[in-house]
C-alpha cells in the first residue's frame, strides 16, 4: 500500500524536485521570479508583524516604525502576481492571472473609499469575496502551472488547499453562528472552540500556501540547469 498524501512533506523528501520537473525554464522564468517575490513578501509580512507587535510592548507607541515592513513586504506579495503574466499563453494560465489582477485592482479601489467611517455591510462583504476570489484563482493558476511541469504532487497540494479553504469557511459561519446563539443557550464553549479552531486553521492554511509557492518557485529553478544543458549540448552540435 502507498503511504498516504501529507501536505506538510517537503517534497524532496519523496522524490528530487529536479527528476520530477519537466519543461522549458524560459518560459516560466518569469513566474519563478514572481513566485519568489511573493513569497519572501508572505514571510516578510510575518515577521514585520511580530517585530512590531514586540517592539509595541518593548517601547510603545514608537514600534509602528515596523509597520513600514509590513507595508513593503505587502507591496511585494501585490507586485509578485505581475511577473506572473509571462507564463505562456498557450497554457491558459494567463486569464486565471488576469482575474487575480482585476480582483485585487477591485480590492484597492474599495479600500481608497474609505474616508473613516465605517464601511457599508455590502461593501463590506464585496471587499471580503473580492480578497478570497483573488485568493482561490491564484491557487488555481498555481495548481495549473504544476500540471505544466508534470509536478502532480504540487497540484495535489492546491487541492488539499482549497479543500481546506471550503472548510474554513463553513467552520467560521459555525463559530459566528454558534457566538450569535449565547444568549438563547449555554454555547459560549462551543463557540470558544470553533473560533479557536477557526483561527488555527488560518495559520494552517496560511502555511500550506507559503509552502505551495515556496515548492513550485523551487520545481521551476530547477528548470534552470535543464535549460542551460541543452543549450550547451545545441552549441556542441552547433
Amino acid at each position: 500500500m502507498s503511504e498516504p498524501f501529507n501536505p506538510f512533506a517537503a517534497p524532496e523528501t519523496r522524490n528530487d524536485v529536479q527528476s520530477q520537473a519537466a519543461g522549458s525554464y524560459k518560459e516560466l522564468a518569469g513566474v519563478e521570479r514572481g513566485l519568489r517575490l511573493i513569497y519572501f513578501g508572505i514571510c516578510g509580512v510575518f515577521l514585520s508583524a511580530m517585530a512590531t507587535a514586540v517592539l509595541a510592548i518593548a517601547i510603545g507607541p514608537m514600534a509602528r516604525i515596523g509597520l513600514a515592513g509590513v507595508f513593503i513586504s505587502w507591496l511585494m506579495v501585490i507586485i509578485g502576481p505581475f511577473f506572473c503574466l509571462s507564463v505562456p499563453s498557450k497554457s491558459g494560465a494567463w486569464v486565471l492571472i488576469g482575474s487575480l489582477l482585476f480582483q485585487l485592482t477591485g480590492f484597492f479601489l474599495l479600500i481608497g473609499l474609505r474616508t473613516g467611517a465605517d464601511l457599508p455591510p455590502a461593501l463590506q462583504l464585496l471587499i471580503q469575496f473580492s480578497g478570497v476570489a483573488g485568493g482561490v484563482l491564484f491557487i488555481l493558476f498555481l495548481m495549473m502551472v504544476a500540471r505544466m511541469i508534470g509536478r502532480e504532487d504540487l497540484r495535489r497540494r492546491g487541492i488539499n488547499l482549497l479543500i481546506g479553504s471550503v472548510m474554513l469557511v463553513v467552520l467560521s459561519i459555525a463559530a459566528v453562528y454558534l457566538n450569535s446563539t449565547n444568549n438563547r443557550g449555554n454555547m459560549e464553549s462551543v463557540a470558544l472552540i470553533a473560533g479557536f479552531l477557526t483561527v488555527a486553521g488560518v495559520l494552517v492554511l496560511f502555511l500550506m500556501y507559503a509552502n505551495l509557492i515556496n515548492y513550485l518557485a523551487k520545481a521551476i529553478g530547477s528548470l534552470r540547469a535543464g535549460s542551460a544543458a541543452s543549450q550547451d549540448t545545441g552549441r556542441f552540435l552547433g
